[in-house]
């Protein structure tokens, strides 16, 4: 994933609203046997440097969205930027 992330980035397009989204979050960090679905801090520390090293500053303007089919987490959002997407 962090591969992808800093290819995807490579070479900032202000023009373009970029959203990150992270699937399976049911599924990603376990407290004994619950799922908790979240994903870990140092994924999310990570992502966020990497996007820092590529934005400088404008980094915080990429959403980073939560998802899972499973649970439906993340739905509305992911919707939201679709239809923006389509309006374009």
């Amino acid at each position: 994933m962090m591969t992808f992330i800093r290819n995807l980035v490579r070479k900032p397009d202000n023009s373009v609203q970029y959203v990150i989204i992270l699937t399976k979050a049911d599924k990603n960090v376990r407290k004994g046997r619950i799922r908790t679905g979240h994903v870990s801090e140092k994924v999310l520390d990570n992502i966020s440097l990497l996007l820092k090293q590529k934005w400088g500053s404008s980094y915080t303007s990429i959403p980073i969205i939560l998802s899972s089919a499973e649970t439906k987490l993340g739905a509305d959002q992911i919707w939201k930027y679709l239809k923006l997407a389509a309006q374009v």
